[in-house]
């Protein structure tokens, strides 16, 4: 907010400041109170008439942003992410290295790590093709070469 950088040069001075050296009593007054109680990353669940219901995803998914999915089969994707261009305070997300992520028939998530497969980078897409007859996934990291690996269906 433009008007804040004017009064308050640093951003440690705003964060000490009370909410009323920051708006003035009319907009205080006239403003709607939003609440926040979930944080977590997740999936919204359609229930096929548009009723939906959020599930966070398992704790191991919550370390970084995920930024694709690809379906390996009926109840399993992986998932990929990170994301680095953040400003310097918050650091950058790279804490995904790749997951499977599972949907048991009771709904409950479960995360698994790939193996000795770790993906370094930040991932944009992850695209199933077949090669040689073999299933694949590509993946393709921001700013990075391609990376292909072959599916292990056990």
């Amino acid at each position: 907010m433009v008007f804040l950088k004017k009064n308050f040069l640093y951003a440690n001075d705003m964060a000490k400041a009370p909410l009323e050296d920051l708006f003035t009593k009319e907009k205080l007054e006239n403003g709607k109170v939003w609440e926040a109680n979930n944080f977590s990353s997740g999936v919204l669940l359609n229930d096929g008439q548009m009723n939906f219901s959020f599930k966070p995803f398992p704790a191991s998914l919550q370390f970084s942003s995920l930024m694709d999915a690809s379906q390996i089969n009926q109840d399993s994707w992986v998932v990929a992410g990170n994301f680095y261009p953040n400003n310097i305070e918050l650091g950058r997300y790279d804490a995904s290295f790749g997951n499977i992520l599972s949907f048991g028939k009771d709904g409950k998530m479960n995360s698994y790590g790939l193996g000795d497969l770790k993906i370094k980078g930040e991932v944009r897409h992850i695209v199933p093709v077949k090669i040689n007859g073999k299933d694949c996934l590509i993946f393709a990291r921001n700013n990075d070469s391609l990376l292909i690996t072959e599916i292990q269906n056990n």
